[in-house]
């Protein structure tokens, strides 16, 4: 049962955290038009609803809150890139690669490190 809430958890937060990082790309994109910016801010609170179930079930699973923590912050650090990319077809810079790299660098210490 654990790893069920594991499982099913994390892939609610990278659903919830995929889902606002689109509606605030969006967003930006689309700053001149009130009607769309106010569309992807009720999209964005309907974005926190895996969000708060995947920390949950990840919490009830793993019972650690750094891990779950953790989990977030890599979907968002998987999902941002990706999402931008799509939304505005922009290369990143040697910057934001790095900053990637540490990123995930910085996961498999959490995973890996006691």
């Amino acid at each position: 049962m654990s790893l069920v809430y594991i499982i099913f958890g994390i892939l609610m937060i990278a659903l919830g955290e995929a889902m606002a990082i689109y509606c605030e790309i969006v967003s930006v994109k689309h700053m001149n038009s009130p009607k769309m910016v106010w569309w992807m801010l009720f999209w964005i609170t309907i974005a926190g609803i895996p969000l708060i179930f995947g920390y949950i079930l990840s919490f009830k699973g793993l019972q650690n809150i750094w891990v779950v923590s953790i989990v977030s912050i890599v979907s968002i650090l998987i999902a941002e890139p990706l999402v931008t990319w799509f939304v505005f077809k922009e290369v990143p810079t040697l910057g934001p690669i790095l900053g990637f790299v540490f990123g995930l660098i910085g996961f498999f210490c959490v995973l890996f490190i006691k």
